[in-house]
């Protein structure tokens, strides 16, 4: 009876409610969950990062010599993961990473906003102090790599101080359009992995994807198990190579009895002696 008589209640107030306009009062006292809107990238959805739930593995990328150069790192997960990783680039490289950085360490983050593909970055002023064109341009080019990683950016628009940029310094470095990965053609790594992801979780068929400028457009590719032992050696063919910049792609077919940490290696072959150049290693996980 009791239930009866609190039913009709709440039918009385939601008939009331709507007799005189006002919303219908919700009787159901669960909240309902609402999301924040989000002015950073979103973690890639797929492949699923394999490290522990409560963190998110970026790349960052920084230069080696007159080629970019791509280091890891794992941060504590955050939708804010476009934030994360311009704040790791800033820190610099650590000990084991190749190369080094030619943005000056004094350099702040002031902002971030994602909006239609396009990635707006605010530094501070002492991003364009020092250094001559190819240090502002290798500069630029760290952070339009690092922030086009994610796939909800395709290209990234520079502020400096919290005003549109225009040029870089005295060098005329332009910097008055939003930029992306390919005016950086060459300054790029002579292979880059775009898929899979670091700690990424590669079952039987895996695709592995990236561009890459090796000599006749050949791309070894080199999968390990967590005893070291190869899977997968085999190879595929960019759409282009040797003095030019083409995409590649591949489906890897392996086979593992339970799950665990893998090593995918990318590289050029040799071809003096077959030994693996320009590697990019990728740690994954590995599943049946």
């Amino acid at each position: 009876m009791r239930r009866v008589l609190v039913a009709g209640i709440a039918l009385l107030l939601v008939a009331s409610c709507a007799r005189d306009g006002s919303p219908p009062v919700a009787v159901d006292p669960s909240p309902t969950p609402t999301r924040a809107p989000v002015e950073e990238p979103p973690s890639s959805p797929s492949p699923t990062p394999s490290p522990a739930a409560d963190e998110a593995q970026l790349e960052v990328w920084f230069n080696d010599g007159e080629r970019l150069a791509v280091a890891y790192r794992s941060v504590p997960r955050t939708v804010a993961v476009g934030r994360a990783a311009v704040e790791e680039l800033l820190r610099g490289p650590g000990s084991d990473d190749v190369g080094g950085t030619q943005i000056p360490k004094t350099t702040r983050l002031l902002g971030l906003s994602v909006s239609g593909g396009v990635a707006t970055v605010d530094l501070s002023r002492d991003f364009g102090s020092g250094g001559g064109s190819l240090s502002m341009t290798m500069r630029v080019a760290q952070v339009v790599y690092t922030l086009t990683q994610f796939p909800t950016v395709d290209s990234v628009r520079f502020h400096i101080d919290g005003e549109p940029g225009t040029a870089l310094s005295g060098e005329g470095v332009d910097i008055s359009k939003p930029l992306r990965r390919r005016d950086f053609t060459d300054l790029a790594p002579p292979i880059v992995v775009s898929d899979p992801r670091p700690g990424a979780t590669l079952s039987p068929g895996a695709r592995v994807a990236g561009d890459a400028n090796v000599f006749e457009a050949t791309v070894s590719i080199r999968l390990l198990d967590a005893d070291g032992e190869v899977l997968v050696d085999t190879f595929t063919t960019a759409t282009c190579g040797t003095g030019c910049r083409g995409t590649f792609e591949k489906r890897l077919r392996f086979a593992v009895d339970a799950a665990q940490d893998g090593l995918l290696e990318v590289f050029a072959a040799s071809a003096e002696d077959g030994s693996p150049q320009h590697v990019v290693a990728v740690p994954v996980r590995l599943v049946p």
